[in-house]
């Protein structure tokens, strides 16, 4: 859950394991929701995508599941833009490309793995 100063929830960081068809790998599919006010806080869906990695690549660890990293398919055109793409290769994302519906697939590997051609 993400919380605003006063302690209320304004968004929430949801992920489960999956495999992505490009390479057939285990990933952490992270999905993210941000309340449009909140939205407007600066770095703050940067913040919340980083501690959600952290902690997936924790877990992973400690379960041994085998997940590679973490991967986003981004359904919000908002996110398609040029300038969105710098702020996630940027953060560590690599583009792995689009799904016939356009939907963008992005893939951050966890610290030590190689990200997937």
């Amino acid at each position: 859950m993400i919380l605003d100063p006063q302690g209320a929830v304004c968004g929430v960081s949801t992920a489960y394991l999956d495999k992505l068809r490009q390479g057939g790998y285990t990933w952490y599919l992270m999905r993210m929701f941000i309340r449009p006010k909140a939205r407007k806080t600066i770095g703050l869906p940067a913040l919340a995508s980083r501690v959600t990695r952290k902690h997936l690549a924790r877990v992973s660890d400690d379960t041994q599941n085998g997940a590679k990293g973490t991967a986003v398919i981004n359904e919000n055109p908002g996110l398609w833009k040029k300038g969105m793409h710098r702020h996630y290769v940027k953060a560590g994302w690599n583009f792995q490309g689009k799904r016939q519906d356009g939907q963008e697939i992005w893939i951050c590997p966890f610290e030590g793995e190689w990200a997937a051609d």
